[in-house]
């Protein structure tokens, strides 16, 4: 990620340990974790690190549930990978659940949640087969070779091939301590 921000943004970034913020203890207002958690396999060392910095009242933003954001609202793809998903989604560490719930044992409660559009990154039936076959897709690869077969199939006798379905809706959440 830090090389993709790099082509973006030339000499515009800094890498970090997000388990080791460079903040006194209770000296920030505002920690904000966006699209970090998912990619860890345990991320509670970086969450308790954004509550170690923050003041008493102070708010830690993060992103959960990110690889459910194409699926908040409904469509046909959500539909024809639903059974996949339910059988197969491997249990992430940003699940709003677990973190809500590590939240709450350490004082934490829900102080508002949003979403926002990944504008632009809808898929079509076409490039979500491409993605699957590429191997890219979690729920897929712990799928048997006929369900994955089924659902490409299914996603290939959709209408409009090509145009893009409902962008994703990233989740929010604002915890108060």
């Amino acid at each position: 990620m830090l090389s993709l921000a790099g082509q973006r943004v030339p000499g515009g970034v800094v890498r970090g340990d997000a388990t080791r913020l460079p903040f006194v203890s209770d000296g920030v207002d505002a920690v904000v974790i966006v699209w970090l958690l998912h990619l860890l396999p345990d991320p509670v060392s970086v969450l308790a690190e954004a509550v170690r910095v923050l003041r008493p009242g102070g708010v830690l933003i993060t992103s959960v549930d990110k690889d459910d954001a194409y699926f908040v609202e409904e469509s046909d793809i959500a539909q024809v990978t639903a059974e996949l998903r339910r059988q197969y989604a491997p249990r992430v560490p940003d699940g709003s659940a677990q973190v809500l719930g590590w939240a709450a044992e350490r004082g934490l409660g829900l102080a508002g949640q949003t979403v926002f559009p990944g504008m632009g990154q809808g898929r079509s039936p076409r490039r979500w087969r491409e993605v699957i076959e590429a191997g890219h897709i979690p729920w897929c690869s712990h799928a048997t070779a006929d369900q994955v077969t089924d659902v490409r199939r299914r996603l290939a006798e959709l209408p409009d091939q090509d145009t893009a379905r409902p962008d994703p809706l990233y989740q929010l959440i604002a915890l108060k301590a």
